[in-house]
């Protein structure tokens, strides 16, 4: 699971966790719970949509556009596609911000 660790003077070191992510796992606040963390190898520090994946392989122009991005609107889009729970919306959203990027859009907003 892809998380980022935040630093607070007053607690230190510390990972912030939705509550989807809360649910998931089961815990509530003030668990105290083991943890192992380790590098991200990923090539954009998040996971790739398989749907976003495949219009990206597919499409030269569409993974120009894409990797000309900075790393933050990369991992946004990832964000983007990824949370969407049906597989069709996961398509439909990739081919749509695809398309959009060969355009020149990158606002996140616009995507």
């Amino acid at each position: 699971m892809h998380c980022a660790i935040h630093f607070r003077k007053d607690i230190g070191h510390y990972l912030y966790f939705g509550k989807q992510v809360w649910r998931r796992l089961q815990v509530r606040e003030g668990d105290i719970e083991a943890v192992e963390i380790e590098a991200d190898t990923t090539t954009y520090q998040a996971g790739m949509p398989e749907e976003l994946e495949e219009v990206l392989s597919t499409d030269p122009d569409g993974m120009k556009a894409f990797e000309a991005l900075t790393p933050g609107r990369q991992r946004s889009i990832l964000f983007m596609i990824g949370r969407l729970k049906r597989v069709d919306s996961r398509i439909q959203k990739a081919l749509i911000v695809v398309e959009k990027l060969k355009m020149g859009v990158t606002d996140l907003k616009q995507l």
